[in-house]
């Protein structure tokens, strides 16, 4: 289900394969390390098709601000994928109604809240092992 899902983009079905092999196996910081890159790159395209005016979005790219998961420090330089509203224009971001409120509210607690894991940051800038 995973791997036919349109969350899990081109170029990321293999580290899914893996990542949920080493969930099975218990190794939870490899099945971390493998998946939330998958998930932040599904959320990235899902964010473009919700609000197609940010297309130039949809990828990240060396060198240039993109859509991340985190950030919440950098909010003002670049979109946050489960902010309200668009960097660009203000506009509500579409890609939260998609999500729905639970859906929505457990990425927040798991990537921005203070109080949460941070989960991309620990695991992206090696904070975690």
């Amino acid at each position: 289900l995973c791997l036919t899902s349109p969350m899990c983009r081109v170029g990321h079905a293999e580290s899914v394969r893996r990542g949920l092999s080493a969930y099975r196996r218990r190794d939870f910081a490899t099945f971390a390390c493998l998946v939330l890159p998958a998930l932040e790159a599904g959320l990235r395209g899902s964010f473009v098709l919700a609000n197609p005016a940010e297309a130039s979005l949809g990828a990240a790219h060396a060198g240039a601000y993109f859509s991340t998961l985190d950030g919440w420090g950098q909010r003002s330089k670049h979109q946050l994928l489960l902010a309200p509203h668009l960097h660009s224009d203000g506009s509500p971001n579409r890609l939260l109604a998609w999500l729905g409120d639970g859906m929505h509210a457990l990425l927040l607690d798991l990537f921005l809240h203070a109080a949460g894991p941070g989960l991309r940051a620990k695991f992206a800038h090696g904070e975690a092992a």
